[in-house]
């Protein structure tokens, strides 16, 4: 009978200590403000979001780069002017937490710094973060 309780109270989000909708909004915070840093060209801040070590993939349309100093110097810094110019719009389409684990699909629009009312275009997202310490961090990105 107990564990019946128990999840009843967990899909209500009635266990205290536990909030789903907590969790969601914080990963929808760290890959708004992991987006916003990239057009800092502060690859320090840009680190704070990410698991930079050589668990973090990206795949970004047909090229991958294995672990967070390959993504970082040979995709990333090269890339850094350029996106210093603009302004990332995210538009989340699905997003689940199990535990320590999140991902999430998105559609990101890109316009000129300043100006949302001009789009540069748009791609597609799916991220994989993991809890670290309690913080949520992108450890797996694939773009297209």
């Amino acid at each position: 009978m107990k564990s019946f309780f128990t999840i009843i109270l967990l899909s209500l989000g009635m266990i205290p200590g536990l909030s789903l909708a907590g969790d969601e909004a914080d990963v929808r915070e760290v890959l708004t403000n992991y987006h916003n840093a990239l057009t800092t060209s502060d690859i320090q801040k840009i680190e704070t979001y990410v698991i930079a070590d050589d668990r973090f993939a990206m795949m970004e349309g047909k090229h991958t780069n294995w672990g967070w100093e390959d993504y970082r110097d040979n995709h990333l810094k090269p890339e850094l002017d350029g996106l210093s110019k603009v302004d990332f719009r995210l538009e989340f389409k699905g997003l689940h937490v199990s535990g320590n684990m999140a991902y999430c699909s998105f559609i990101y629009h890109i316009s000129p710094k300043g100006d949302p009312s001009k789009d540069y275009g748009s791609g597609r997202g799916t991220v994989v973060l993991v809890r670290d310490n309690n913080v949520w961090k992108i450890q797996h990105f694939h773009t297209s």
